[in-house]
């Protein structure tokens, strides 16, 4: 028997992990947002910032947006700054993006 290299508990495992370890997934963060729909919308930050890049083509009243709608409700969070820029077209729809910054 030797000690789990993550936890310490004995194990008979030649890897050298656990049971108990072998399968573990780490909670989400509380509060956390990470949203990657590639050429349409991301959004990633936690309950005091998120930042979102979306196409114009997803309002933010679509059910493309609702996770980060909820999100950003839930969090008390509203809009700080926005702004549209040209990007490239095979990257984002429309060949725009729209930047947003809540906090």
């Amino acid at each position: 028997m030797i000690d789990c290299s993550s936890c310490t508990v004995p194990t008979s495992n030649p890897g050298g992990v656990c049971v108990f370890c072998l399968d573990y997934q780490p909670p989400a963060q509380v509060g956390h947002i990470d949203i990657d729909r590639p050429c349409w919308l991301t959004a990633r930050g936690d309950a005091t910032r998120v930042e979102v890049y979306r196409s114009p083509l997803v309002k933010r009243d679509s059910r493309m947006s609702t996770p980060v709608a909820d999100h950003l409700a839930d969090h008390g969070l509203s809009l700080v700054y926005t702004e549209t820029y040209d990007a490239c077209p095979s990257e984002w729809m429309h060949g725009q993006r729209v930047r947003e910054i809540y906090a």
